[in-house]
């Protein structure tokens, strides 16, 4: 299963964390493969790419949403 989340440019980085920690620390989480990358066709937003069983990806998109909330 995949899936990929639109992030705008300004909030990226409660995400992603610096040195990328956040994805890092979402992976760990749930086993899932996270990767956050630009799109040239939409310069102020990022992409957030989540692979992994349903399950993986269901839980990354929980860690990601309380990383997004407490930001």
């Amino acid at each position: 299963y995949s899936c990929t989340l639109v992030v705008p440019d300004s909030v990226v980085g409660h995400i992603v964390g610096r040195s990328g920690k956040g994805l890092h620390q979402s992976h760990d989480v749930s086993g899932a493969q996270l990767r956050a990358y630009t799109d040239k066709a939409s310069p102020l937003e990022r992409r957030v790419s989540i692979r992994g069983t349903d399950q993986q990806v269901g839980e990354a998109l929980i860690a990601l949403g309380k990383r997004f909330m407490r930001k």
